[in-house]
C-alpha cells in the first residue's frame, strides 16, 4: 500500500509542478521542500490534489508536520484507514 500511495502522490507531484522526478529513485525519506524542491504555494497545490485523489481532508495545521514523503505517506494511510 505504501509503494501504491507513493507512486501516486509522486505522479501528481510531477503533473503541479511540472518536473519530472524519478518515482523509483526517490526516498521515502526524501525532505518534501529541500528534496523536491518545493515551495509553500506548490506544496499546498500539491496537497489539494492529493486530497482530491484519495477523497481525504488533510488540515492545514498539519502541513507544518509533514517533512519527508514517508510523512505524507503515513498521514494519507491513517485518513484512509478512518
Amino acid at each position: 500500500m505504501q509503494e501504491d500511495i507513493k507512486k501516486k502522490i509522486l505522479e501528481i507531484y510531477n503533473i503541479v509542478s511540472n518536473k519530472n522526478i524519478d518515482i523509483n529513485k526517490t526516498s521515502k525519506n526524501a525532505l518534501l521542500i529541500k528534496d523536491l524542491g518545493m515551495n509553500s504555494i506548490s506544496f499546498v497545490y500539491w496537497i489539494l490534489k492529493i486530497e482530491e485523489e484519495f477523497n481525504i481532508e488533510i488540515e492545514s495545521l498539519a502541513y507544518s508536520e509533514l517533512k519527508t514523503l514517508e510523512d505524507l505517506i503515513n498521514l494519507i494511510i491513517s485518513k484512509l484507514n478512518k
